[in-house]
């Protein structure tokens, strides 16, 4: 089987690009690891940073990029028209993401001590501090939401896919320069500052690549109310299930905070392995189906999905038997030095073993969501992403005190297998209808 090349180039792209990032995220975890170790003073910074980890899942996971791409992907040939609404969708991003960083930034003490119970008042305090920081860098992620649609949406995939290489790279220099003082205060402050540098990124590639015509200062005041309305219809549909984005994470970290010391950092570091493979090749993937899907009629988007499927079942599961059988080797190569044990190896490998399991329902439904997504379609993911986030919530503390830390895994590969029956149900045995596309097929 041959992959179109309107796929295949892009789906290059960003997968190198993505492969870059999570190296470069990697290297700085390894650094975290090697500084903080496994126990309270990781448990700190890693909780902490879970806040920027969960911007970028909302956005991958479909919060703006499932409503602004179709958008821009309609609009394209019609320049003016696509000058104007991003302008409004940037506008309506900031504000509503103004909003959010400012009631994190106010919580963020009764958020930290639900998601905590286990900190003393000492470390909850220090938390709280680098939560407000971050919030920065969640404000400049939703606004690279809209920015990295418009760039897709124009075929422009490699630029955008490179910007958190910057972020890593950002906190990588800090520690190297800052070996001798280095605080979890400060990776949080540059880890917003490279946010900021994201932004600036972002900016130029649209300059760069000319996708408007013109743009002008006078520009930046344009609003259509139109649009504005259909992106928070779409937008808000998508919002109601990324609400559990969020949730789950928490309730996990939750999970691995009764589970003792040193069950936060454990989760972190198995988080990241797992969302290597996911970001590598499925969220890639995904990124590249939702301008293809969009440009294409019902009955292409459901050949193109049946064919994907198969490939991502025969690409993954050696992945998954590997990482299962191999998780405890796995973790002392990629984190095994300075304060990283052999204790703390085999305490993490204990739940990536079970977690990596969750790997190919996750991808599934990334790819599925985007079908939904370009149809315009947002009951049936939302109501399965409930559903997913129900079962997670009954059985997670269940497992946990069964089956120790590595019950967290076995909760979320049964939530996530539970999510991905009910979005294959609604398209394979529901009639899809979509909007006929002039395009030409694009296909495996």
């Amino acid at each position: 089987m041959v992959v179109h090349v309107k796929i295949l180039k892009p789906f290059i792209s960003v997968s190198g690009m993505t492969l870059l990032s999570k190296l470069t995220g990697f290297a700085k975890l390894a650094m975290i690891a090697a500084f903080f170790g496994g126990g309270s003073h990781a448990d700190v910074l890693l909780i902490v940073l879970m806040l920027p980890d969960l911007a970028v899942k909302l956005l991958s996971e479909g919060l703006i990029y499932s409503a602004a791409v179709p958008l821009f992907v309609s609009l394209k040939d019609d320049s003016e028209s696509l000058k104007k609404a991003f302008v409004t969708l940037a506008h309506t991003t900031a504000f509503f993401t103004l909003i959010l960083a400012a009631l994190l930034a106010i919580f963020s003490d009764n958020i930290l001590g639900l998601m905590t119970p286990s900190f003393t008042s000492e470390m909850l305090a220090k938390a709280s501090l680098m939560w407000r920081i971050l919030t920065v860098y969640v404000f400049c992620v939703f606004m690279l939401g809209v920015f990295a649609s418009l760039l897709n949406s124009a075929g422009f995939f490699a630029g955008p896919a490179f910007a958190p290489v910057i972020v890593n790279l950002s906190v990588i220099l800090a520690m190297l320069v800052n070996k001798s003082s280095l605080t979890a205060e400060r990776v949080a402050l540059i880890t917003s500052i490279g946010g900021v540098l994201e932004l600036a990124w972002l900016l130029f590639l649209i300059k760069k690549n000319r996708v408007f015509n013109s743009f002008s200062f006078s520009d930046i005041f344009q609003f259509d109310k139109v649009v504005c309305k259909r992106f928070l219809i779409s937008s808000s549909s998508v919002g109601v299930w990324s609400l559990t984005l969020p949730i789950m994470p928490i309730y996990e970290r939750t999970l691995a905070s009764m589970a003792g010391t040193g069950g936060i950092a454990a989760l972190e570091y198995s988080a990241k392995l797992f969302n290597f493979p996911l970001a590598l090749f499925s969220m890639s993937l995904a990124q590249v189906l939702l301008p293809a899907f969009s440009s294409l009629d019902s009955d292409k988007r459901m050949n193109l999905s049946k064919k994907l499927m198969k490939i991502i079942f025969l690409l993954l599961l050696p992945a998954i038997t590997v990482c299962y059988f191999g998780a405890e080797g796995i973790m002392s190569l990629v984190y095994k030095r300075g304060a990283f044990t052999n204790e703390n190896a085999a305490y993490a490998g204990e739940l990536f073993s079970v977690y990596s399991l969750a790997l190919l329902p996750a991808s599934l439904i990334a790819v599925l969501n985007r079908q939904y997504f370009a149809s315009g379609k947002y009951a049936i993911p939302s109501a399965a992403a409930l559903m997913s986030a129900a079962l997670q919530l009954a059985f997670g503390r269940f497992l946990v005190s069964k089956l120790g830390i590595s019950g967290i895994g076995w909760s979320a590969f049964g939530a996530l297998s539970v999510q991905f029956l009910i979005l294959a149900f609604g398209l394979f045995t529901l009639k899809e209808s979509g909007q006929s596309s002039k395009t030409k097929d694009v296909g495996i």
